[in-house]
Order: structure tokens, then sequence, then C-alpha cells
């Protein structure tokens, strides 16, 4: 079995096993801290490389794998420590001298455990490929380039964590003491990679998780064409992009990781009274019949300020916000059939027309697509019904804001469907600083 003969980057694969999600785990240090193993562990296919290590490092780097690149033989007592510990669908080795040797090593450690997993050996030829597709004379491409190579004729899209090894730092890899020591006229080359996943991630083929580089306290960049191969901080506008690099920082947090909750819940309350009572509204602004629609409502159910009414819930996340332990005993009083975990851009048939009063606040800047979720917010609000709208601008997406970018298209789309009744001034709330406007619904 040889993987890569036919290997390009194009076209995209198509059919159900395309879609999978995808990361390729890295060993670079910038893993450690950075609380990201349960969301690898959600993928479909988790890729890692070498003699990576999953103990002692779960909460960073998870501790699913479900295929292995390696660029030696079996004969390592870590290797073999690997084999039993992790449920392998495929393994590809490459070593470009003794790789058939190499195979045949994982085979018959593979039947000693008595494993039955597919081995196989990538082709020289795969090298020539990626050559090519850079448009350079290099060749000395790293394991995580060429898995994510072989990746893509596979799957659509893939995401990339851990990938720092072009960074100076202390530390190499995240579970050993190795260093990089660069080369300029051998061994990788960092400037040749970027390149490489630069036009990878043009191509809307890879992601880059934004995890930043964990460089030491010491450590010092290489040149600037060495550079990791994306600006992990900005945003293309995909709803793929959006998905696998928006909403694991949003979800990390609401989960508490970027503010305390202690805090949070001191403003809560005063924010909220401030935002309501710009609307005019009070805790029994609204009767028991009253359908009352959070639309990107976060983590905490913020329509329980209101007495009564219907109370209905919609976030792409929500299903993992709800048992997040602070806010947890909160949602209990409302029921399954009432909370929405989708994007707020798909529609939700059974509440078109039957609001009366919808709330987005600080969502659309966090969407992929903004002018979409507006549409939709007309459609569940009854004709006369009241709507709630805060949100910030921002000329250039980045990894906590990656929506609206055109203030004279929002507003257009807002004024061709709603009567704005009220329209704050600038800064007035924490939390939406650009626009604040009470709607209705006409």
């Amino acid at each position: 079995m040889i993987a890569g003969e036919k290997a390009s980057v194009a076209p995209i694969p198509t059919g159900a096993g395309a879609e999978k999600r995808v990361v390729i785990v890295g060993n670079g240090a910038s893993l450690l801290g950075g609380r990201n193993g349960a969301w690898i562990d959600q993928h479909d296919v988790i890729v890692r490389f070498n003699l990576f290590q999953t103990e002692r490092y779960e909460q960073d780097v998870g501790t699913r794998t479900t295929i292995w690149f390696n660029n030696r033989d079996a004969e390592s007592p870590v290797i073999q420590k690997r084999l039993r510990q992790h449920t392998l669908e495929r393994i590809y080795v490459h070593t470009w001298v003794h790789t058939e040797k190499a195979v045949q090593s994982f085979q018959e450690h593979l039947r000693r455990l008595q494993l039955t997993i597919p081995v196989a050996a990538v082709d020289a030829g795969v090298l020539a490929q990626m050559t090519t597709y850079l448009g350079r004379r290099y060749s000395m491409f790293s394991t995580g380039a060429i898995g994510a190579w072989l990746m893509l004729q596979e799957f659509r899209l893939v995401t990339l964590i851990g990938f720092d090894w072009w960074q100076a730092s202390e530390q190499f890899h995240y579970c050993d003491n190795a260093k990089f020591i660069h080369n300029p006229r051998k061994g990788h080359q960092p400037q040749f990679e970027k390149l490489f996943f630069d036009k990878l991630v043009q191509e809307k083929r890879v992601l880059f998780h934004p995890q930043q580089p964990a460089a030491g306290s010491n450590g010092k960049s290489l040149p600037a064409q060495a550079q990791p191969a994306v600006n992990r901080a900005e945003f293309t506008g995909s709803r793929e992009e959006w998905a696998a690099v928006h909403q694991p920082w949003e979800l990390r947090y609401h989960q508490g990781a970027n503010f305390r909750w202690p805090q949070f819940e001191k403003n809560w309350s005063i924010q909220w009274n401030d935002v309501f009572g710009f609307a005019e509204m009070s805790p029994q602004s609204f009767g028991e019949k009253d359908v009352l629609f959070d639309v990107g409502c976060g983590s905490r159910p913020v329509l329980d300020f209101f007495t009564a009414g219907q109370k209905f819930f919609l976030d792409p996340l929500l299903d993992r916000y709800v048992k997040i332990p602070p806010m947890e005993p909160l949602w209990k009083s409302h029921e399954a059939s009432h909370r929405f975990a989708q994007p707020a851009e798909d529609r939700v048939e059974e509440m078109v027309g039957k609001c009366d009063f919808v709330l987005c606040w600080n969502v659309l800047d966090h969407s992929h697509d903004p002018f979409r979720i507006v549409e939709q917010i007309r459609d569940y609000a009854k004709i006369g019904a009241k709507v709630l709208i805060g949100t910030d601008l921002r000329e250039r997406a980045h990894l906590g804001h990656p929506g609206i970018r055109s203030k004279a298209k929002f507003l257009k789309l807002i004024e061709e469907n709603f009567r704005i009744l009220k329209n704050a001034p600038r800064n007035s709330f924490p939390t939406c600083l650009d626009i604040a406007l009470l709607l209705k619904r006409v």
C-alpha cells in the first residue's frame, strides 16, 4: 500500500467522508497551557506525529489519536507503547531510506499485539509533488507538512494546532527538551514551510487554531520570512473558519478561561438593568403568553430578567454552555425544547412569525454572516414586535469578532425591515460599544 501516489491538493474531495472534522496536532510547545484537549478530542479525525505523548498532557493535547505519521521503525519502546495506548485507524511511515523495512517493523509489532491496523508507506514521490506545488527547490518537508498534504487528498479542510517549530524558543516540543537549530543550508527550512502553508491557507484548505506560540522568555524569533504561515487573529469570513477557529475561542471564554466568574456575576445585573432600561423595559414588561427569543444567547439565560413569557434561546454552543458548572443550575428551569444549539444564521422554522420580543446582543460581530442573522430576526418577529440589537463594528476581523465590517450595509438592512425607535450613543454599554438599537418590526 503506497500513500500519496496521486496526491494533489486539488480538486477538493467530495462526499460525506470529506466533510469530517480533522485536526492535525503538532508537537509544539505552544500547546502547553492552552487547555485544548477536549476540543481536540471532539474531532472525527485526529492526526499526530512521531514521538507524541498524551499522558500527563491530556488537558492540553487530548487523549485520542486516529492517524499516526511516523518517521522511524517500530523498534523503540516508546513506539510500541503508543501502539498499545491508542486506538488507531491508520499508520503512515516515511523514512525515505528504509521505509519498507520500517513498515515491516510496524506490521510485525502489530501482529505481536494482535492488532489489525493498516500501515501505509509514504511514497518518496510525495516530496516531488509537494515541491512542485510549492514552486521552490525544497524537499525537506516536515512530517507535519507531509501529513497535512496527504490528509487534504481525503478531506476538504484540516485544522492545525501545535505547529510552532519555526518559532525559536527555549522549548521546542511540549513533551521533551529538544531544540530546533535552524541551519539555512540543510534540513527543515521555516521560510519554505511558511510559503507551503500560506498557499494552503489561501486556498481555504488549511486553518490554524488560534493558539499563540509559547516562546520562552529568552527566546527570539527567526527572521520575518520564517514566521507562522497565517495571521491567526484574522478571518476570511468562511463558515468553516468561524466554526473551527472562533467557536473554540468563544467556548473557552465562556468557560471562564479569559475572565473571572465572580466579576462577571457582579457586573451582569448592572449591565442588563442598563440595557433593558435603555429599551424602557422592566421585569414585568411581558405576559405569560408573550414569546421571547434570545438569538445568540451565550452561556446565561438573560431573558430571566423578565418574570413572565415563553422564553426561547439560540446559540451554536448552547449544548455546551448549559453544562458549564456556574451556569448549569440557571438553565434547569428552561425546557430542552426551548433551546436551539445551532448557528444563528440557520433558520428555526418553528419560531418564524411567533416572537413578541427578539434580543440579539453582542452576537452579530461574533458571527460569520451577520446580515443573514438580521434577516432571520426579521422573520421571527411579529409585525409590531420589539427587537433589541447591540453590536460592535470592526474594520478588520479578528479572533473575538469575525463579523460586521460595513456599518452602512448594516444600517441599510435595518432600515429596510424595522423602524428605529431608539439609538443609543456610542460607548453607552461596555459589551456593545458601537451600535445599540431598539427596533419595531414593520
